[in-house]
C-alpha cells in the first residue's frame, strides 16, 4: 500500500469531522498557515499536523512511508513508556484506521502536543547565558541516565526531536525508539547525520544507540557555555547546533575541531580530544554519558586562569608522587603540592587529561548549585585560592615560557580558523582579537609573532576584555613582545582585577611584592593598602607602610600618623603621630596640617582653656583698672 503525500494529508485534514475516526479529532480544528491551509511539520517518515480540540491540543503524525511492522512496534513502545513513566516522553496512541485519504483509511499517531522551544531555538535564545546552558547540560545528563536505567534509547536525539518546556526536556518522534522488546530487530532509521556516529547502521539497534548523539549534544552545550562565539563561527542553527556530519567523517579537516584544539581554554581542547576519542570507538563501545560528564562538571565552575593553574599541576613530571600524596596525606595537601610541583615541560596527552579529571574530583569536597534535586560539584574555594597563590611558581601561561619554540607547521583547518578569527577581529570583536593574539603567541595556524600578539592583546584589552588585560600585563612583566614595563603591567592587572579576574589580582600582588622589595615606595604603600582591604594576606604589612614612609612617600607618612593617633594596628603614640604628621606637612599635605592642629588642641585642651581663661581674666582686670 502506497502512503499518501503530505499534500494528500493536508487536503483530508481540512475536513476533520469526515476524515478522522477518533471522536476528539473529529471535533478539532487544524493549525492553519496565513493562507488558511493546515500547517505541516515534515519529518523523515511522517508529516505532523497540530489539532486544536476542546480540552487538549494534539499532534497528529501522518505516515508518508509504509513500515510493515509499524503497529506492533508502536504497541511495544507504548507499553514500555507506560511502564517507565518517564517525565521526558509524551502520551500517544497508535490508531490503525486513523485518517481517511481519498476514500482509504491510513494509520496515524495521536500524540499530546507539547508547547515548547526546539533545542536549537532555546540554545540560540540563551546563547550568552552560560548558567542556563550549563543547567540544561545537567538536565540532559540526568535524562540520558534515566533512559539508560529503563533500558531504552530514543534512536534519533537531535535538535528537531528535543523540546524545552519551561526549562525541562521533552522528547518527541519515537519512530527510531529502542525498547527491550524490540531486541534483535533492525532500526527503521539511523537518525540525523549531524548527530550520529558515521559508522552507525540499521544493525545498531540496542540500548547503546543514543550514546554518541547524547555526547554530541552535551559537548555542544558545554562548549557554547564556555565560548558562545563558536555558534557564529561555524554558522550553527540550521540543521546542527555545533557539530555536523563533515566534522565526524573528516575530523582532520574540521573547522570546529580546529577551533577547539587551538583554543586557549584547556576545557575546549579537552572536548575536542573527547570527540576524536568517541569517533575512534565503535558505537557499541562508546561509554555512557554519565560515566564522565559528572566528573567534567567541576571544570565548568572555574575561571579560565584557575583551569590553567590546575592543568599545570597535572602536567608536572612528578604527578605520580603528587597523586600518591594527594590521596594519602592527612596534613595540608596543598603544601605538599608546592614541593612536588616543579617546572612543567611535558605536553598534554590522554593520560594527563584523565589525571586532570581525577585531580579535580579528588580536590572537590563541597556541594554547589542544585538543579531540581541534582547536586553538581565544585572545588573548595579556599583550596582554589591557595592554588592561585602558587601561581608565580607555575607557568600559568605556557606560551610565555616557551616563546622561543614555535609550533609545528599549521594544518589546513588551523589556518582556516585563523582566517575566521581575523575577520571577526577586524570587525572589532574583542574575544576574536584575544584568541587571535593567543594563536600568534603560540604559533598555531600562523607564524609565531609575539609583537603582533601583543598588539592584538592590547586592542582587546582596550575594549575591556579582562583576559586580554591580564595577558598583556604578563607580557609587560616578562618583556615578551613588548619592552619590559612594570608600570604598564600593574596598570593592566588592575584593569582586569577590577572586573573580578582572580589571577590578575594575584599577579598584581606578586608584581607589587617584587618591586616593593626593590625599594619602590608606592608599591610598598599599595601592599599595605591592599592588605587592609582584604585583597591579600601578606605577612607584616605594617613594615611595608613604615618603609614607604621612611623613604618619604607622603601618603604613607600621613597614613602612619593616623594609625599612631588612633591606635589602629599599633600602640597609640602621640609623639610618633605628631612626628609623621610633621613629615607630611613638610611636603605640603593639607590634611596632615589640619589633623596635626586638631591633635594638639585635643591633647592640650585643658591647658589651652586655662590659658584662655587666664587671658580673659587678665583682660577684665586691665579694663577694670583703667576705668577705676
Amino acid at each position: 500500500m502506497i502512503c499518501p503525500t503530505a499534500l494528500d494529508y493536508s487536503n483530508a485534514i481540512q475536513n476533520p469531522h469526515l476524515n478522522f475516526q477518533d471522536p476528539e479529532l473529529q471535533q478539532g480544528e487544524p493549525e492553519l498557515t496565513p493562507f488558511g491551509l493546515p500547517r505541516p511539520w515534515s519529518g523523515n517518515f511522517a508529516t505532523v499536523f497540530q489539532m486544536h480540540c476542546q480540552q487538549h491540543d494534539w499532534a497528529v503524525r501522518c505516515f508518508t512511508r509504509e513500515l510493515s511492522d509499524q503497529q506492533s512496534r508502536y504497541a511495544v513502545i507504548h507499553h514500555h513508556l507506560e511502564s517507565a513513566k518517564l517525565p521526558y516522553t509524551v502520551q500517544f496512541d497508535f490508531i490503525p484506521k486513523g485518517i481517511k485519504v481519498n476514500g482509504q483509511w491510513f494509520p496515524i499517531l495521536k500524540m499530546a502536543w507539547v508547547e515548547g522551544e526546539l533545542l536549537d531555538q532555546f540554545m540560540f535564545k540563551h546563547l550568552h547565558n552560560a548558567k542556563i546552558l550549563r543547567q540544561l547540560a545537567i538536565r540532559w545528563v540526568r535524562m540520558v541516565k534515566q533512559l539508560d536505567a529503563t533500558q531504552m534509547a530514543h534512536g534519533d536525539l537531535q535538535q528537531g526531536n528535543v523540546l524545552i518546556v519551561r526549562g525541562n526536556i521533552k522528547l518527541v518522534d519515537y519512530d527510531a525508539m529502542f525498547v527491550p522488546a524490540l531486541g534483535g530487530q533492525k532500526s527503521r532509521e539511523i537518525g540525523h547525520p549531524n548527530y550520529q556516529h558515521p559508522s552507525r547502521t540499521a544493525s545498531d539497534f540496542d540500548v547503546y544507540v543514543d550514546r554518541f548523539s547524547a555526547w554530541i549534544v552535551y559537548i555542544s552545550l558545554v562548549a557554547l557555555s564556555l565560548n558562545p562565539d563558536l555558534w557564529q563561527l561555524v554558522r550553527a542553527g540550521d540543521e546542527f547546533i555545533l557539530f555536523c556530519r563533515e566534522d565526524f567523517v573528516k575530523p582532520k579537516e574540521s573547522l570546529l575541531l580546529a577551533l577547539l584544539v587551538t583554543h586557549e581554554d584547556p576545557r575546549l581542547q579537552l572536548l575536542a580530544q573527547l570527540v576524536e576519542k568517541l569517533l575512534s570507538l565503535p558505537l557499541s563501545q562508546i561509554p555512557p554519558l554519565i560515566s564522565l560528564a559528572r566528573q567534567f562538571e567541576p571544570l565548568l565552575n572555574l575561571e579560565l586562569t584557575q583551569i590553567r593553574c590546575l592543568k599545570d599541576y597535572v602536567n608536572s613530571q612528578l604527578r605520580v608522587k603528587l597523586f600518591e600524596q594527594l590521596f594519602s596525606a592527612k596534613e595540608n595537601t596543598l603544601t605538599k603540592i608546592t614541593t612536588v610541583t616543579a617546572k612543567i615541560n611535558i605536553q598534554s596527552n590522554e593520560k594527563e587529561v584523565n589525571d586532570l579529571i581525577e585531580l579535580l574530583t579528588a580536590l572537590n569536597q563541597t556541594p554547589a548549585a542544585t538543579v531540581e534535586g541534582e547536586t553538581t560539584t565544585t572545588l573548595n574555594e579556599n583550596k582554589l585560592n591557595n592554588l592561585l597563590d602558587l601561581s608565580t611558581a607555575l607557568p600559568i601561561v605556557p606560551w610565555l615560557q616557551n616563546s622561543t619554540k614555535p609550533s609545528s607547521s599549521p594544518t589546513k583547518a588551523e589556518m582556516e580558523s585563523v582566517q575566521w578569527f581575523q575577520q571577526a577581529a577586524q570587525q572589532g570583536h574583542a574575544e576574536a582579537q584575544y584568541t587571535l593574539a593567543w594563536m600568534y603567541a603560540q604559533g598555531r595556524g600562523v607564524s609565531q609573532d609575539l609583537q603582533q600578539a601583543a598588539r592584538l592583546f592590547r586592542r582587546a584589552a582596550l575594549k575591556g576584555y579582562a583576559e586580554a588585560q591580564y595577558h598583556l600585563g604578563l607580557m609587560y612583566i616578562q618583556g615578551v613582545g613588548v619592552s619590559q614595563d612594570f608600570t604598564q603591567a600593574a596598570h593592566w592587572f588592575v584593569k582586569a582585577a577590577m572586573q573580578g579576574h582572580v589571577a590578575a589580582r594575584q599577579a598584581r600582588i606578586n608584581l607589587y611584592l617584587q618591586i616593593a622589595e626593590q625599594g619602590d615606595v608606592q608599591a610598598q604603600y599599595l601592599l599595605w593598602e591592599m592588605s587592609t582591604q582584604g585583597e591579600t594576606e601578606i605577612t607584616q604589612p605594617l613594615q611595608w607602610l613604615e618603609q614607604s614612609a621612611q623613604q618619604g612617600y607622603v601618603k604613607a607618612q600621613y597614613t602612619l600618623a593616623k594609625l599612631y593617633e588612633q591606635g589602629d594596628e599599633v600602640e597609640r603614640d602621640f609623639f610618633k603621630a605628631t612626628y609623621w604628621y610633621r613629615q607630611a606637612i613638610k611636603q605640603g599635605h593639607f590634611l596632615a596640617a589640619k589633623q596635626y592642629f586638631r591633635l594638639w588642641v585635643s591633647r592640650y585642651q585643658d591647658k589651652i582653656k586655662f590659658i584662655v581663661i587666664l587671658f580673659l581674666l587678665l583682660g577684665i582686670f586691665i579694663v577694670f583698672y583703667q576705668y577705676s
